[in-house]
């Protein structure tokens, strides 16, 4: 029986002495960290991947491979050494992608409607075993082709009763609805025509663009907030520099909050008159004034702004949404209920009286979905 390479020990004493001198060349003819490392790692990995080869032909192969690496170490031939671990490296990557990967098994989805029916068949015999009706154990057999059929046609029968009921209330009304963004107020119509998924996306990008503005400008006036105390803390410290006298913190305060609480009324909802009369300012000197007259300058940017997106959403309630978009909608939610009525008369008069659960084309739930009251 052969001996394995590794239980000679010249040939461990070998092979130990190549990988020593190997790391020692490495940190002393290259400069480059990321060289050194790559050196140290994949002389690592080949030596443990080859550990337990039992061919010296690929033993000898890889003997001379490491030599030659350590004289081109030597001679400065960092090019060819980088390109040999390139290769080694790829070479490592190319067998791994050679083994075959064994695909996942096979999952057998199941068709939605037919998990919608068995929902509906589980909870009519739930029911009827409540009731008494159905014993505990029914067969397969049973359930598919008697309780089945009987089960679909108690669900369309609940669907055709809300239907009636629906139809009985007459045409679906449509209200004028808003959502609040700020001070302003964005008005919609709503109605079973653009309700839920059908909703105007142009309506839904209008929407969230004002709210993300309304949302800007009140972090423009925290940004305002911030700024106004650095503001005061230089114009203190100038006024005081040229007057030798320190300003109190209160006559900043009542600045800020007159300024402040105005802007958050205007913003949330109180509208006030931009023709209001200033108060009577404490007796500041003019260097006090020219840093805090920015600050107030762009507060009533703020306000003017927010005030005249309120004007526009509440003029265009008044001459866009009550002149026009009322009478369209209610118009065609009327023909909406005039083309389902007739639908329903027809079903009523063709398909109902000869509605039976066991055959596919006459059964409820298909009556329903051709006369477009299901999906």
């Amino acid at each position: 029986m052969p001996l394995h390479f590794k239980n000679l020990a010249q040939h461990r004493n070998y092979v130990l002495h190549w990988y020593r001198y190997t790391l020692r060349n490495s940190s002393r003819y290259t400069s480059s960290a990321h060289l050194q490392c790559r050196i140290r790692r994949i002389t690592k990995n080949v030596l443990k991947k080859h550990k337990a080869d039992m061919s010296s032909w690929s033993v000898y192969i890889l003997l001379n491979e490491i030599k030659e690496l350590n004289e081109r170490l030597i001679s400065g031939d960092i090019t060819w050494v980088w390109d040999k671990l390139s290769s080694t490296a790829k070479a490592k990557k190319k067998r791994k992608n050679i083994l075959e990967v064994p695909s996942p098994p096979s999952v057998m989805t199941e068709d939605p409607n037919h998990i919608r029916e068995m929902n509906i068949l589980h909870q009519y015999i739930k029911e009827r075993q409540k009731e008494l009706k159905l014993p505990l154990n029914i067969p397969n057999e049973y359930k598919s082709k008697l309780l089945l059929p009987l089960a679909l046609h108690n669900d369309s029968l609940k669907k055709l009763h809300r239907l009636q009921i629906q139809l009985a209330q007459g045409p679906p009304k449509i209200h004028l609805n808003y959502t609040s963004a700020g001070r302003s107020r964005i008005w919609f119509i709503r109605s079973a025509l653009n309700k839920g998924k059908r909703q105007s996306k142009a309506l839904g990008r209008l929407i969230r663009m004002e709210k993300k503005q309304n949302q800007n400008i009140l972090n423009y006036l925290d940004s305002c907030q911030e700024n106004s105390i650095w503001a005061w803390h230089e114009a203190v410290w100038e006024h005081y520099l040229v007057t030798g006298k320190i300003l109190r913190n209160e006559q900043f305060t009542s600045f800020f909050h007159e300024n402040a609480s105005k802007s958050r009324e205007i913003l949330g909802g109180t509208l006030i008159s931009t023709s209001t009369p200033v108060q009577s300012q404490p007796p500041w000197s003019n260097l006090v004034e020219d840093w805090l007259h920015p600050i107030k300058s762009a507060m009533k940017i703020l306000q003017k702004k927010s005030v005249e997106r309120a004007k526009y959403f509440d003029q265009y309630r008044r001459k866009i949404l009550m002149d026009g978009h009322a009478k369209f909608f209610n118009q065609k939610s009327n023909q909406m209920y005039s083309n389902r009525l007739a639908r329903y008369k027809i079903m009523a008069e063709q398909d109902l009286p000869f509605v039976t659960p066991f055959f596919a084309r006459q059964n409820l739930p298909s009556v329903l979905k051709s006369r477009k009251f299901v999906k």
